[in-house]
């Protein structure tokens, strides 16, 4: 399952206090169990929480980074890794499951990629070089991803409650709950129970 979640802030001039980085891990925690990770690069933090599947060892785990410092936070599964992994070439990986796969397609043939992957998934690449993030969901949205955007920060997340974690002021949408109870509808739009974090498309 896993769960993850990715902060930026053009204002942070000093480090996120350890408490909240560790607050922000655990509340994600019941996605992923077993290794619970955060990073951060420049302005940049990565937070993920890892429920180990195929390959168990500490080499799968994230936030991952390839030979050109390209950093990776992932949930879900890709079905066709291991026929994309021979199609394409792909050898000197260090690991046997498909977080890298995607890293390694990401390199090789660029944001289309996606096109390639058949599974349920969503996730992140921060691209070093370019410092430019590349953010994707499956098709039908099975895999969740909510972000929130404004003038100094960017966030994503798996969950709504890591963002509001990082926020620590936010806002009710009242009118998104209204129609809620009225009609039972919800995740119809790209709103959610809280004004500015939206459903990622």
């Amino acid at each position: 399952m896993c769960g993850y979640t990715y902060y930026f802030n053009t204002e942070l001039k000093k480090k996120i206090n350890k408490k909240i980085l560790r607050d922000t891990l655990n509340l994600q925690r019941h996605r992923g169990p077993d290794i619970s990770k955060w990073s951060n690069y420049k302005n940049s933090y990565f937070f993920h929480n890892r429920l180990k599947v195929i390959d168990l060892s500490n080499r799968a785990n994230q936030p991952m980074t390839d030979t050109e410092g390209n950093i990776i936070l992932f949930n879900g599964e890709i079905y066709n890794y291991l026929d994309l992994k021979k199609k394409y070439n792909l050898k000197n990986l260090k690991t046997n499951w498909d977080t890298e796969v995607i890293l390694s397609l990401y390199k090789k043939l660029g944001e289309n990629f996606v096109n390639k992957l058949n599974g349920i998934f969503s996730f992140l690449i921060f691209n070093k070089k370019k410092n430019q993030l590349f953010v994707a969901r499956d098709r039908f949205g099975v895999k969740p991803l909510f972000y929130y955007l404004d003038k100094e920060k960017i966030i994503f997340s798996t969950e709504i409650k890591p963002i509001l974690k990082l926020l620590k002021t936010y806002n009710i949408n009242l009118k998104v709950i209204s129609e809620y109870i009225s009609t039972g509808k919800y995740f119809h739009t790209n709103s959610t129970f809280f004004e500015k974090i939206k459903i990622f498309p």
